[in-house]
């Protein structure tokens, strides 16, 4: 099992109204092709909630609506809970490093679940022991 990043969806399913530069682009052909390949892959319920506010924001509410409903009908993507007790914790190890809350949050969830990679185009994984972060 694989840990997908709210980013994976936010570049898959966001429809900004601006220009895409080449990077942008790649991108999302990345996250569209990790999500059309997925078998077997993971997420939170505060992961998604962070894709449905950007992606709202860049493409519209029912735009986030269709894409939120489009995951949750994905067999092969499992949504995990998140507890209070999760959230405070992954506020303390963001306090101690230099990743945000969320993130630090996937690699409490990622150990936890015993899950060794993460989809995401996010460097700051790259500094956690024991993650592999894969682009494609």
């Amino acid at each position: 099992m694989r840990f997908l990043d709210a980013n994976v969806f936010i570049y898959a399913f966001s429809k900004p109204a601006r220009f895409l530069d080449a990077t942008a682009v790649s991108l999302k052909k990345k996250a569209a092709q990790i999500l059309r390949e997925l078998e077997d892959g993971c997420t939170s319920v505060v992961h998604l909630s962070e894709a449905a506010n950007v992606i709202a924001d860049l493409s519209g509410e029912e735009h986030a609506r269709n894409a939120m409903s489009a995951i949750l009908d994905t067999p092969s993507i499992h949504v995990l809970g998140v507890s209070r007790e999760d959230y405070a914790l992954a506020v303390e190890l963001s306090s101690q490093s230099s990743a945000g809350v969320n993130d630090c949050l996937a690699v409490m969830l990622m150990h936890a679940n015993g899950i060794k990679e993460i989809y995401s185009f996010d460097r700051e994984f790259d500094s956690f022991a024991g993650i592999t972060r894969l682009e494609e």
